[in-house]
């Protein structure tokens, strides 16, 4: 201890010093504190005077740059807010003494001028006049006073001015919508000040991937009125002029959208040969013009020729694929284009099929039967009436994807050996001079390029390629579209107690708030969103209620709004019939060292996130969000993703989705709906919040903690951190039954573990709405399909053919069950002993529910009955080593049980009401195993009729105390007990019984619970 203590004298000292160190900082801050609080003090005690410009241009910068940030912090950089704070401190210092004209612009300035000029000129005019006006001079004045004075829109009696504001704010609105922002930070869109040109504005760029007229065929479908007034009736597809001048400034024409698949891009590489198949076109109709007898025949194949050449010279694929349906599309929209239009080959109404290979493809063309192949050879027609050379000249050049064989690493060696034997081969000496090509697909077989090839052909070539491209293409557009819109409808019809999340590089969970929903009162600021005629929280979702935004304040005082809806209508409902959208949104973002983004870091993902989430949702500030999770799980879940194979959608992935649901209260009490996006069609807002975070993601998880947490103004951001140390991802090997055509299915709705319903297009109507967002809604569902009532998507015509199964909006039950791995077995054999000890339980008289494979009754209602046979009991367990069978083909496994039941009917299949008789076909009690056994020992209540208990039969078998065994001792019982179970039925017959309904609902979410 001696030892130490000079060490500890010194450290004793260095303390003291720094202590006294920190003490002088302390007193020096605090005088510079004082003095500079004295100077602000003086200031603000002064009066304000007109003072001297800054001396120095860096204080005025950092006086210029210390406002604005004030003045961003207090208006949330929102303009409306800015322009009220602006407003009211010049009205404050204009009772300074402050000039207002400093404020102004040299634009504005100059306007003002001329019209204060033009004010001095008139009164020394009226002036000069004195009390002698003749009627000329009256006559020229009123008509100035009527060219100069505010006009009225004689459509809505409201000034111009202010009615042309109103159009541009819904152009600029609906362009914001229709039209995404790049993700890109850096792509930004600038415009300089046309007085200061040094002065510029700069703007996330907007890129506009449709055409001008494109989207002025959807304004028109969104703002009827809007467009009829200002579209021009000669030339109704073509965008007017207001819509391209009140567009924002920001918004640019992007390059032609691609997903990158084979389809997309092989329509662009196509492309390439319009220019030179236009040129054959026109010669061929010039030719033919230049005859001098056409006759009705050739003038039809002649209009069928220019058609064909309008179609393939559209500007962008989507004309294209629109003006082949056209005849079938009268919304010119292709998401409201029939099934049946899309396969190209079912509908003879549309399609450039019928312009080209069923029409005019046929007169130039005879068909005839080559002897040597046996089949049909077409050859040229030189009598047909569009027949010229230039048909057969291969004149034509486009391009297309094709794959091209990859030479190994054997293989690319030896051809690298060729290649340099060839350079040396420099005289006749070199024996490598003579060696052969090589061709590396001789030798060995390696990997597959998409490399891009180029074709020369006729134009009946090119018309044959672009036919079969164009029919993919609408395919793959329509399902854009179809995906689209969906996405716009979720946004606008989602209701308060659904949770919506969205996953991608980041993970984006989002919900309206309740509290703010409930709302019969409160004011609202231009550009709320609201539902109009919008039910409670709670109550079913009011299929006549819309969607709106507030576009003007009638009166705040009052709480009178203007909404205008979706289509460019305005209302001016009750305040009280308002449901305020107001939504809260959570970013998570998943950093992780391991390499491989497959599903089981998906899955990872997900498990941590949304416990996370419903902790977040339960306990931010001091519980914020309870009234949004009031069950305290997240049991209504919409989760969106795109459409890759690796991580998203795989049938593990959607097994693992439907498991969500056992922790947070099974299937009746969720619903869980999982929707896929079009195969990778550009980047979202989502994806450009990802890239953002990449360049920071290496500053956040320096830190040790486990996660991180970054908030902003508005949302919150959660990191979740993982290594190979900590929290690392498990893949175990894993199997799955197979989930049929997954690729084609763009929707899926949980209805239990493994088992789903899916449909091949999403619709997030009113209707559809309803339907997918019940809890527990799809027990209910049929048990092979299910068709929303009054879908708004399949009602528009997106279907095949009449048969429901082939809507693309109807849902097909699959399933998705988990076959091997982790707790498989485990499951399997708990599932089997408890549904056998279940069901050993039961006694006579107690209601059992069993699974079926109807849709009309999804399940069977039955009673168990005293069996003679079996001691007079109902259920009788399995316990030798063999399987037991029983009359009708039924067999009980070793532990099984027998029951002997009798079966009870629904009474009107059709109806809501659960009522039920017993069975009018089956009289007698019949054995059955119990492997279809659900539930059991509910109560039921009698309706109609009165008590009739279940009797107790007595046993077949003769007693031990009577020691007689006579046929005719053991023939009395049991006919005793026959004439006993007549009568009960003879009673029973007239019997009702209602089912509760939470009884159904249980039942229904334990079909297809047993799977052994």
């Amino acid at each position: 201890m001696g030892c130490n203590s000079p060490w500890v004298q010194m450290w004793a000292q260095v303390e003291n010093e720094i202590s006294a160190l920190k003490m002088e900082s302390m007193k020096y801050s605090a005088r510079n504190a004082k003095s500079l609080q004295v100077r602000t003090d003086a200031i603000l005690a002064k009066d304000w005077g007109r003072g001297d410009e800054f001396e120095d241009k860096h204080l005025k910068y950092r006086a210029k740059k210390s406002v604005m940030d004030a003045l961003e912090k207090h208006s949330d950089k929102q303009l409306e807010k800015a322009e009220y704070i602006l407003g009211g401190i010049i009205t404050d210092l204009k009772k300074e003494g402050l000039n207002e004209d400093q404020l102004l612009t040299l634009e504005t300035k100059k306007k003002i001028k001329v019209a204060l000029s033009m004010v001095d000129s008139a009164v020394s005019f009226f002036g000069s006049l004195g009390n002698h006006i003749s009627n000329e001079m009256t006559r020229l004045l009123t008509g100035f006073c009527a060219i100069t004075a505010p006009q009225l829109d004689p459509s809505t009696n409201e000034l111009v001015s202010k009615r042309l504001s109103h159009v541009k704010e819904t152009i600029e609105a609906f362009f914001r919508l229709q039209v995404p922002i790049s993700p890109n930070k850096k792509d930004t869109a600038k415009r300089r000040h046309p007085l200061f040109p040094s002065q510029y504005q700069v703007k996330q760029a907007m890129n506009r991937y449709e055409t001008m007229d494109e989207l002025w065929a959807k304004f028109k479908k969104e703002h009827q009125d809007m467009a009829t007034k200002y579209g021009d009736a000669k030339r109704p597809h073509t965008c007017p002029r207001i819509l391209r001048d009140y567009a924002p400034w920001e918004m640019r024409k992007a390059d032609d959208s691609s997903c990158l698949c084979i389809e997309c891009e092989g329509m662009n590489a196509l492309s390439r040969g319009v220019t030179g198949a236009c040129v054959v076109i026109d010669a061929i109709t010039k030719r033919v013009e230049s005859t001098n007898v056409i006759n009705a025949s050739t003038a039809r194949d002649l209009n069928s020729l220019k058609d064909i050449r309008d179609i393939i010279s559209m500007p962008s694929k989507y004309d294209k694929v629109v003006a082949c349906l056209k005849s079938c599309l009268p919304t010119g929209r292709l998401e409201d284009a029939k099934y049946s239009c899309l396969n190209g080959r079912d509908c003879q109404m549309c399609g450039f099929r019928r312009k080209w290979s069923n029409g005019l493809k046929k007169t130039l063309f005879s068909y005839e039967v080559a002897p040597d192949i046996g089949e049909e050879r077409a050859t040229l027609n030189a009598n047909a009436s569009l027949a010229a050379p230039e048909w057969s000249e291969s004149s034509i050049d486009w391009r297309h994807y094709t794959y091209q064989a990859k030479p190994s690493v054997a293989s690319h060696a030896q051809d690298v050996a060729r290649q340099a034997a060839s350079a040396r081969a420099a005289s006749k000496e070199n024996i490598d001079a003579d060696d052969e090509e090589y061709n590396p697909s001789a030798t060995t077989t390696g990997n597959r390029n998409l490399i891009l090839a180029t074709t020369r052909g006729t134009l009946i070539d090119f018309l044959d390629e672009f036919e079969s491209k164009s029919e993919k293409h609408a395919f793959h557009r329509n399902l854009v579209a179809t995906e689209r819109r969906a996405q716009v409808e979720w946004e606008r019809n989602v209701r308060p107690l659904i949770c919506s999340r969205s996953t991608g590089f980041v993970s984006i969970a989002s919900w309206l708030l309740a509290a703010e929903w409930n709302k019969t009162s409160g004011k609202l600021k231009v550009g709320d969103e609201v539902t109009v005629f919008g039910e409670l929280v709670g109550e079913k979702v009011n299929e006549n209620s819309f969607w709106g935004k507030v576009t003007r304040i009638i009166d705040e005082d009052k709480e009178l709004y203007e909404i205008t809806d979706k289509n460019g209508n305005e209302h001016n409902p009750k305040r009280s019939d308002l449901r305020h959208r107001q939504r809260h949104s959570v970013a998570c973002g998943h950093v992780t060292d391991d390499k491989s983004h497959d599903r089981y870091a998906m899955q990872t993902f997900t498990t941590r996130e949304l416990i996370w989430l419903e902790e977040y949702m339960l306990t931010h500030e001091n519980g914020r969000f309870q009234a949004d999770i009031p069950d305290g799980k997240i049991v209504r879940l919409h989760q969106h993703s795109d459409n890759a194979g690796q991580h998203f959608k795989n049938t593990g992935a959607i097994n693992y989705f439907t498991t969500l649901i056992n922790d947070r209260g099974g299937p009746s009490k969720t619903a869980y709906i999982y929707s896929f996006g079009a195969p990778g069609h550009g980047k979202g807002p989502y994806d450009g919040i990802g890239g953002r975070w990449k360049h920071k993601i290496d500053q956040v998880i320096a830190s040790s903690m486990a996660s991180v947490i970054i908030e902003n103004p508005v949302h919150r951001y959660q990191f979740f951190l993982y290594t190979h140390d900590n929290n690392p991802i498990e893949r175990p090997d894993e199997a799955f039954s197979t989930l049929k055509g997954i690729s084609k299915q763009y929707q899926f709705a949980v209805s239990n573990e493994g088992v789903l319903y899916n449909r091949q297009r999403s619709c997030f109507c009113l209707p559809c709405m309803n339907d997918v967002t019940t809890i527990g809604g799809t027990l209910g569902w049929g048990q092979k399909s299910h068709e929303v009532l009054r879908c708004a998507a399949a009602a528009a015509g997106s279907n095949s053919c009449e048969e429901p199964t082939d809507n693309v909006y109807t849902f097909s039950k699959s399933e998705c069950t988990k076959t091997s791995g982790p707790g498989v077995t485990m499951a399997i054999a708990n599932e089997t002993r408890n549904r056998n000890e279940v069901a050993s339980k039961l006694t006579v008289g107690d209601w059992v529910l069993f699974d079926s494979n109807e849709d009309e009754q999804p399940i069977w209602l039955g009673r168990v009955m005293a069996n003679p046979e079996w001691g007079g009991q109902g259920v009788l367990q399995n316990k030798s080593s063999s399987i037991k069978k029983y009359p009708g083909g039924v067999e009980v496994k070793k532990n099984g049980v027998a029951m002997n039941i009798m079966w009870y009917e629904k009474i009107d299949i059709d109806s809501d009401s659960l009522d039920y008789h017993v069975s009018r076909t089956v009289t007698e009690p019949i054995v059955q195993s119990n492997r279809y056994y659900i539930y059991g020992g509910f109560e039921m209540h009698r309706t109609v009729g009165a008590s009739n208990p279940v009797p107790k039969l007595r046993t077949s078998k003769r007693s031990k105390r009577t020691g007689s065994t006579t046929s005719n001792e053991y023939a009395r019982p049991t006919l005793n007990n026959q004439t006993s179970d007549e009568d009960w039925h003879d009673t029973e017959y007239g019997l009702k019984w209602k089912m509760d309904n939470m009884v159904r609902v249980k039942g229904l979410s334990l079909c297809n619970m047993w799977k052994s």
